[in-house]
């Protein structure tokens, strides 16, 4: 108990002392391991990505396909494990994570063995244009929630010890 009490303590300080970089970490739940890994999940996904993208560059359908299993798994993870605490980050990651999968759905469907139709290489070409879009758009919207967050939490702040210098 007293070391669970000392780590504690030590949490409450890293914390004020690092409070501006709970923008990185403040959306995740720390409930279990698991949970707490979850950027570790991402980093690790990305860098399979990459390793499945330079070795299987011959092989586009095995390409697309793994990328899919990844992208499915990031999705069960997050539905089993739950890693958000804020209906903000659970939104966008899902979010991100359905565009990621329809994006590779969609090069899946364009790295099938023979020569796919013109209609399917204008329809899944144009839906890859479209939800490149809503991820920038998407991260742009974000990106601008948490400033406004951050800016509206200092004003909040400023105006509480103006009024307590005051009184």
């Amino acid at each position: 108990e007293r070391h669970a009490k000392n780590n504690l303590r030590h949490l409450e300080a890293h914390k004020k002392k690092n409070a501006y970089f709970d923008v990185f970490y403040g959306d995740f739940n720390d409930a279990d391991s698991w949970s707490h890994c979850f950027m570790a999940f991402l980093v690790l996904r990305s860098n399979i990505s990459s390793l499945i993208l330079t070795v299987l560059f011959e092989y586009p359908l095995m390409q697309t396909l793994f990328l899919i299993i990844l992208d499915g798994a990031i999705i069960a993870f997050m539905l089993i494990q739950k890693p958000f605490t804020t209906l903000r980050g659970v939104f966008f990651q899902y979010y991100f994570e359905t565009i990621v999968l329809i994006v590779h759905i969609c090069t899946f469907l364009l790295s099938w063995n023979g020569e796919p139709s013109e209609s399917l290489k204008k329809g899944a070409c144009t839906t890859i244009i479209y939800l490149n879009t809503a991820l920038v758009t998407g991260g742009i919207c974000l990106v601008s929630i948490d400033i406004h967050e951050a800016v509206r939490e200092k004003i909040t702040e400023w105006k509480r010890k103006k009024a307590e210098k005051n009184a």
